[in-house]
C-alpha cells in the first residue's frame, strides 16, 4: 500500500515518486522533498492519463506511475 504524497513533504515516498517521474522523462529536482518542480510534474503526469490535477500522489497517480 502506497501513501498519498503531497507538496511540502520530504522523505523516501517523495524520493520513490521523483526517481519514477524522472524515468518518464519529467523534470525533478531528485531532492527527496516535494517542491514546486515535483507538483508541476505530477500535474503533467496527471492530466496526460486524465487523471484529476490535484497534484497529490494518490492511488490512481501511483498506479499510472507503476504502470
Amino acid at each position: 500500500l502506497t501513501p498519498d504524497v503531497r507538496s511540502g513533504e520530504k522523505g523516501t515516498p517523495v524520493s520513490a515518486v521523483q526517481a519514477l517521474l524522472a524515468s518518464r522523462g519529467y523534470a525533478v529536482d531528485a531532492s527527496g522533498s516535494f517542491g514546486t518542480k515535483t507538483l508541476k510534474s505530477v500535474k503533467a503526469l496527471q492530466k496526460k492519463h486524465q487523471l484529476p490535477q490535484t497534484g497529490i500522489v494518490s492511488k490512481l497517480t501511483w498506479a499510472v506511475l507503476f504502470g
